[in-house]
């Protein structure tokens, strides 16, 4: 079946087909801002990196986790944070995707060229405030 493509805009059956895709670099390279520092990110078609952290602190606990997949014509990144504190127990998901055209299509807070993601889904839970009703 034909959908429109990400890259281009045209309908293709397969991304293989869209003359974008033959010119996609192998390795994708972006910057990606990671405890406090810019850090630059690489990955070949089919390679994933998952970063993790966390641990306690004076009210609690904190967690994240991101991970990035190669796909072809783009990035997938998906990012979770869960913890506890004063507050009760909260959650924050959110996945997004990245042509690999627009790895530095935008300038982050210091004017370093980032990527510009396309959410894909996000979520969030807040214990207390289910607990109200919210």
């Amino acid at each position: 079946m034909a959908r429109n493509c990400v890259d281009c805009g045209g309908i293709h059956y397969h991304e293989a087909t869209c003359p974008r895709f033959a010119a996609v670099p192998r390795t994708a390279r972006w910057w990606h801002w990671h405890k406090d520092s810019w850090v630059k990110l690489s990955l070949r078609p089919g390679q994933v990196i998952e970063l993790t952290g966390g641990g306690q602190h004076e009210e609690g606990y904190s967690c994240w986790a991101e991970r990035f997949e190669h796909v072809g014509n783009g990035i997938t990144s998906e990012t979770c944070t869960w913890g506890r504190d004063c507050d009760g127990g909260h959650e924050d998901s959110w996945e997004g995707f990245c042509s690999i055209y627009n790895l530095a299509s935008r300038e982050g807070h210091d004017g370093t060229p980032v990527p510009r993601w396309t959410t894909v889904d996000a979520a969030q839970r807040d214990e207390y405030a289910e607990m109200a009703g919210y």
